[in-house]
């Protein structure tokens, strides 16, 4: 039952995304540019993955919001009809340039600028069952962490959802390397859940050690973990701005499923002028799928599109 609902849901994901278009391609170029911005801003932008647009970061990097302007212009007169008339080659031409333009002057490396920012990569499947195999992952992971901070880090950014519940007792068995990091003027970024009451969770980065706060995901996968229409359940917040302050720069958080949308770190650049993205996904499930690879794909496109370094943390499937 759970496969065929699986199948049902790709299905429903599928056409939803294709109903724009089938609706407005009679308009011509204005409707294809009209369906990109319609699947890529909610509320069919909650499930608009990898939309056409993420184009703009290879297009016009470090352009940031204008690019993706430009890149709707683009597309228009790419759609638009009447190959010979002068004004569309013209555009064409012009846009041209200022890709070309754009590509030469963007940093080849922008994690270049902060290199004491670490991404801590793990290979750990899913969070185990039991409890004592849960506590012996966490004591492997502080020990990266320590050498992490041993090594001179200054951010150590953990994957999505990597300690599972984040309880009381959870700050007494981390308490070391919460004051090591403190001692060392370091931020530890923990992924993890939070209970929220009334059986609701949230999907959050546990930040502790120079910086103390919350970053919660604004919208954790539908489904699996969001569910709009049950009382249970992780909680979503489409509108929030993501933005989270730690080593004293303000910093734009994008958990998991929201690395292949657009419009969650396009809030977060309308809103504030974040110096780096920070990625925590977790994806222990995505074995023998081009899933990572398309996330990493995105998120990355949209990095090099608003110019900023891109710090990512991975539970990526077991190896063999």
């Amino acid at each position: 039952a759970s496969g065929f609902l699986g199948y049902v849901l790709w299905m429903a994901h599928a056409l939803l995304l294709a109903l724009p278009y089938s609706l407005l391609h009679r308009y011509g170029a204005m409707g294809l540019v009209l369906a990109l911005l319609v699947t890529a801003i909610p509320p069919l932008g909650l499930i608009g993955w990898l939309s056409p647009l993420l184009v703009a970061g290879e297009w016009f990097p470090g352009l940031g919001m204008a690019g993706y302007l430009l890149s709707l212009v683009t597309f228009f007169f790419l759609g638009a009809r009447g190959a010979g008339n002068r004004l569309r080659w013209a555009a064409l031409a012009s846009l041209f340039l200022v890709s070309i333009y754009s590509n030469a002057r963007a940093p080849a490396l922008p994690n270049a600028a902060l290199p004491q920012w670490f991404g801590q990569n793990t290979s750990y499947g899913p969070y185990p069952r039991d409890p004592i195999e849960g506590f012996e992952r966490q004591m492997q992971l502080m020990k990266e962490v320590d050498t992490a901070i041993d090594q001179g880090a200054k951010l150590i950014l953990l994957p999505e959802g990597i300690v599972d519940r984040w309880q009381p007792a959870s700050e007494y068995w981390w308490r070391k390397e919460i004051d090591l990091a403190r001692q060392q003027k370091a931020t530890l970024l923990i992924g993890a859940s939070v209970n929220e009451g009334h059986g609701r969770w949230a999907d959050v980065l546990i930040i502790r050690g120079r910086d103390t706060g919350l970053a919660k995901a604004r919208i954790p996968v539908p489904i699996s973990l969001w569910n709009p229409f049950a009382k249970n359940g992780f909680t979503a917040d489409p509108t929030a701005s993501g933005i989270s302050y730690v080593q004293g720069k303000p910093v734009a958080v994008s958990m998991c499923y929201e690395d292949l949308l657009i419009f969650p770190l396009l809030l977060s650049f309308t809103r504030a002028a974040p110096e780096a993205i920070l990625s925590a996904a977790n994806n222990w499930f995505g074995g023998g799928t081009d899933e990572p690879y398309g996330q990493s794909l995105s998120i990355g496109a949209q990095a090099r599109l608003f110019g900023v370094p891109l710090i990512r943390a991975l539970n990526v499937p077991e190896a063999p």
